[in-house]
């Protein structure tokens, strides 16, 4: 398992996961799921911050990706 997600993974049972398999009821593989987006557009979002110093449209793209989970449905 990739380790951010056994992070998340993690996170969402409340405890650290000893053994390879894990098993998640359908609202924590949902919470699990709206986590990794998150995790995931976060990380694209400082890509684009990175690349902010050529002009504010990075910037511009790093606050679209942020927002794009605020109008996703759960």
């Amino acid at each position: 398992m990739n380790k951010r997600i056994k992070e998340l993974a993690e996170q969402v049972i409340g405890f650290e996961a000893k053994s390879k398999s894990l098993t998640f009821s359908v609202s924590e593989l949902e919470r699990l799921a709206n986590l990794v987006r998150q995790d995931e557009r976060e990380a694209c979002a400082k890509l684009c911050e990175i690349y902010s110093l050529v002009g504010n449209l990075a910037g511009l793209c790093a606050t679209a990706i942020r927002s794009r989970g605020n109008h996703e449905s759960t």
